[in-house]
């Protein structure tokens, strides 16, 4: 068996240091609530944006509701991939 030096450990434990150091968020209070708003704001509007967006599509080119499903589609999806960084983006903190 090959065993670490004190020197290798010493080393492991201040890189890992480092890096616990540089992944806090030195931010104010306020300017984390700010980005938070507005990252579930964004996904809001990514929900809403293309639903009426294919409403008055439907409206324009007289069509039924295929493009308002469409656009609610659309929005779940995206709505959901930026939940999803949003969360990831939590867990790093």
């Amino acid at each position: 068996m090959v065993s670490e030096s004190p020197k290798s450990k010493l080393s492991d434990s201040s890189v890992e240091q480092k890096s616990n150091e540089q992944n806090q968020d030195t931010r104010s209070t306020w300017a984390k609530a700010v980005a938070l708003a507005s990252r579930i704001t964004t996904i809001s509007v990514m929900m809403v944006v293309p639903a009426l967006g294919g409403y008055y599509l439907d409206q324009y080119l007289g069509t039924v509701v295929l493009f308002l499903f469409l656009g609610m589609i659309f929005g779940v999806a995206a709505s959901v991939w930026q939940l999803y960084k949003l969360i990831q983006f939590q867990n790093q903190l």
